[in-house]
């Protein structure tokens, strides 16, 4: 028993007296290793990707909706007795809520300008000024029409459809 003792201090003695570079070296563990990272990496980058694009688009859809309600509430505020106009804006025709109050007759215009659905509160009567008007959505087309005390307002983002109280007798 002593001389097998003997043998494996000589083995160990041998083994440890080698120089490092003749001894054996294992790159599988550190070579799965890197795979591995790189597997995660990638899932990281993908699945970063896929969130913005998804973001993107639940962006894009918010804004249109977001423009398509800012029409409508706009035209069921100011919606009264002889309120609703259309009138003709610098690109095209415009839709006019009149407002009567004391200290006048006042217009929110909404119409088309550089591909864009703006809103502009005016004095009636004074000329279309780009300049005052506020941005509620982008859009290359506004078009209205009227049926049944319905009014149908269609942009690039969909149709929006507004009952006209003032259209029905109880304005």
């Amino acid at each position: 028993m002593n001389q097998r003792n003997t043998d494996i201090l000589n083995a160990l003695t041998t083994i440890r007296s080698e120089k490092p570079e003749k001894r054996r070296r294992n790159y599988f563990a550190p070579l799965l290793m890197l795979v591995f990272l790189a597997i995660l990496l990638m899932a990281l980058v993908t699945g970063v990707t896929i969130y913005k694009e998804v973001a993107d688009i639940q962006l894009s859809t918010n804004e249109g909706r977001l423009g398509k309600q800012l029409i409508g509430n706009t035209i069921r505020a100011r919606d009264g007795a002889d309120a609703v106009r259309i009138g003709v804006g610098p690109e095209g025709p415009s839709l006019v809520l009149v407002e009567y109050l004391d200290t006048g007759t006042y217009e929110t215009r909404i119409y088309l300008i550089n591909d864009a659905i703006v809103e502009e509160y005016a004095v009636s009567g004074t000329p279309y000024d780009a300049s005052r008007a506020v941005k509620l959505a982008d859009s290359s087309k506004l078009v209205f029409s009227y049926q049944d005390g319905l009014l149908t307002v269609e942009t690039d983002q969909g149709t929006t459809e507004v009952a006209l109280r003032s259209m029905q007798g109880d304005g």
